[in-house]
């Protein structure tokens, strides 16, 4: 870019990076919890694929 710099500009200039690094810490945060629900979601549904579901309930009349 060819411009110098100077102090105002780079200390200016940390508050904006700060922000983002707290950001891009939080979308690391919410991929991996993302990713760990839906391999725990898939190891449900092959569970419930693979038995029979059969109702064991045995109802009384009153």
């Amino acid at each position: 870019m060819g411009k110098p710099l100077n102090a105002n500009k780079v200390f200016s200039t940390i508050p904006v990076f700060d922000l983002l690094r707290e950001d891009m810490a939080q979308i690391t945060s919410w991929l991996n919890q993302l990713a760990t629900g839906k391999v725990s979601f898939d190891r449900v549904d092959q569970f419930l694929k693979k038995i029979k579901m059969v109702s064991t309930v045995k109802f009384q009349s009153v």
